[in-house]
């Protein structure tokens, strides 16, 4: 069975083998929810600007009903969708530094270099 990851703003996505056993930290292969969390986060805020962008969402506050979480909740999960590439890209791979976390990487600054200073890594 392939892995599942549960999204909502309501529920932590956790990977796993069943979906009815979600156990936060569980690993499979070489996921873990450490991993895990901020990818699924990041798409979730790219498929939400996108949906902004297009139309089919009209702003935030209808993304929040659909979701049954808070505007603040939308809006930095959105914030992610702004990540520099190469943070986006460090996320994939895994190779993150300890201790950045979905919370550290919400709310980015614009400019993709202060970015990684305000996160203390080297942009190059």
């Amino acid at each position: 069975m392939a892995p599942s990851v549960l999204h909502s703003c309501q529920a932590t996505p956790v990977l796993t083998d069943d979906p009815k056993q979600q156990i936060p930290g569980k690993m499979l292969g070489s996921w873990s929810a450490e991993l895990v969390l901020p990818i699924s986060a990041i798409a979730r805020g790219r498929r939400w600007l996108d949906e902004i962008m297009t139309g089919s969402i009209t702003d935030a506050e209808q993304l929040a009903k659909r979701e049954r979480c808070t505007v603040r909740r939308i809006t930095l999960t959105l914030s992610l969708a702004f990540l520099a590439p190469q943070l986006v890209k460090a996320a994939v791979e895994g190779s993150l530094p300890h201790g950045i976390n979905i919370e550290r990487l919400r709310d980015p600054d614009p400019n993709w270099t202060r970015q990684f200073q305000e996160l203390g890594l080297d942009p190059h």
